[in-house]
């Protein structure tokens, strides 16, 4: 007769382990999400007219403001007095490498200068290079939103990349 042959192997797959394992990764995972928190900027689309449409009123050019952001610095453009000519706020130091070598504070001092003179306009357009970090994209954000007890310009849209 033949022999049969027999392994000495558990066949047990060991659950146990992995039990315990998911026991204690889930509540670390649960823990870990209260920590993650999301914000959202509003955003909507410029309007083409500068007054309402179809109103009667005197129609003045929209401002179409527009703060092009690349490792270069700031460049602001727009139908403004100040702004004939594109006005470039470049870096400290030559070229941006960090969200801090950009000089957002001379761009929110220019800002509100445009906004002393178009104080009915509300809408800015963010146009960032591909190479723009989000770090500098949220400092443009802030520093185009103003502060909280005097907005500059609170609507950004954020368009396709700087040539």
């Amino acid at each position: 007769m033949r022999e049969r042959y027999t392994s000495d192997v558990d066949s047990n797959i060991g659950a146990v382990p992995f039990m315990s394992l998911a026991s204690l990764l889930i509540p670390m995972l649960l823990m870990g999400a209260q920590f993650v928190t999301l914000g959202t900027v509003e955003s909507q689309i410029p309007s083409i007219c500068a007054m309402p449409c179809g109103d009667d009123g005197p129609h003045t050019e929209p401002l179409n403001l527009s703060v092009l952001i690349t490792d270069q610095g700031y460049t602001v453009t727009g139908n403004d007095e100040a702004l004939a000519e594109p006005v470039r706020l470049p870096c400290f130091e030559g070229r941006c490498r960090a969200a801090d070598d950009y000089d957002t504070s001379a761009l929110t001092d220019l800002l509100e200068g445009v906004k002393d003179r178009n104080p009915e306009e509300s809408a800015v357009i963010i146009v960032p290079d591909s190479d723009v970090s989000y770090e500098v994209l949220i400092h443009a954000f802030d520093a185009t939103r103003g502060e909280a007890d005097a907005l500059l310009f609170p609507f950004p849209t954020v368009a396709g990349g700087a040539q």
